[in-house]
């Protein structure tokens, strides 16, 4: 049993794009979800939520949950720099492929 659930191809090539994409997000989205939490915090708290009410309902999903999921460090407001942000984005990158071929070979095995 344990055997067959190993040679899943599709169930792990999910897995893998999942967490590619993980990766992908992170890599792109966390200096601008800190800084985000950090204009949603402190004295800017009522202009943050004024400006939100303004957009739409769409925009403000998101920008509501960047301000709940945000890094609290104010340094990670900074854009990573290229050592730190491309292999956080390679992976996502190269995990993306590998489960989209994974999800190929349990495709054509079946």
């Amino acid at each position: 049993m344990a055997v067959a659930f190993l040679e899943n191809w599709n169930f792990w090539g999910v897995v893998l794009d999942i967490l590619g994409a993980g990766l992908l997000v992170w890599g792109e989205l966390s200096g601008e979800m800190a800084m985000i939490r950090y204009q949603a915090t402190g004295d800017f708290e009522r202009f943050f939520e004024s400006e939100v009410m303004k957009r739409s309902f769409w925009k403000r999903w998101m920008l509501r949950l960047g301000r709940r999921c945000g890094p609290s460090d104010p340094q990670e407001m900074s854009p990573l720099g290229l050592f730190d942000s491309f292999p956080i984005k390679a992976w996502g990158f190269t995990f993306l492929v590998l489960g989209f071929c994974l999800q190929a070979i349990g495709s054509l095995k079946h």
